[in-house]
């Protein structure tokens, strides 16, 4: 986080400063006596990675506009995971990186590299946002959607089967229906016998 902090102050006094500096000191050189070592490589890959890594979720969390510094922190973080051997997750740093500045031809580059090799060894390219779903700011209140799960799992309140169409009302008439037949009926018995009336004048 402090190297973060102070590469942020070098860039507000400098805005093309991140173009010439690194913000960490992580040697990537095949001949480090630690590659064999696995408790120099803990100590000088895996700790220092981590602690990146948990720097990063915190601060993505926050920063939701363009930001020089988080990209090369990214970018750099991809880096060493690139030279040791973590692809995909070397992938996953450098679109968060490009995320946070899409102009930065390093870490485009970077990106088709690595995605290069990634293909040749049939490895399944990472959903990026699987991992960073695109979320407005204060979209998703998860401390109340978490009540909202629990809330639904603890209720005890019975089941209501779901209405979807609004029941039809019957329409009731002012009479028995059997007095339609019986006025059908009158009526056909007068039309018949004014039309025979007709026929024999």
């Amino acid at each position: 986080m402090q190297k973060i902090l102070e590469a942020k102050v070098e860039q507000d006094q400098d805005n093309k400063w991140y173009k010439t500096h690194r913000i960490f000191d992580w040697p990537l050189d095949s001949t480090l006596s630690y590659r064999n070592n696995r408790e120099l490589f803990e100590k000088n890959v895996v700790e220092p990675v981590n602690n990146l890594n948990w720097v990063l979720k915190i601060l993505v969390r926050y920063i939701h506009d363009s930001d020089h510094i988080i990209a090369r922190s990214c970018y750099e973080l991809g880096q060493v995971l690139e030279f040791y051997g973590a692809l995909s997750q070397a992938y996953i740093a450098y679109c968060l990186g490009r995320h946070y500045n899409n102009r930065d031809r390093d870490i485009l580059n970077s990106i088709k590299a690595v995605k290069v090799r990634l293909v040749k060894k049939m490895y399944k390219i990472p959903n990026f946002r699987k991992y960073f779903p695109r979320t407005e700011e204060h979209r998703f209140e998860y401390e109340l959607l978490k009540e909202q799960i629990l809330a639904a799992k603890t209720d005890t309140s019975d089941l209501k089967k779901p209405v979807f169409l609004v029941k039809k009302k019957k329409v009731g008439l002012p009479f028995p229906v059997e007095m339609i037949y019986v006025f059908g009926l009158t009526i056909m018995i007068f039309c018949i016998g004014f039309f025979m009336k007709t026929r024999k004048k």
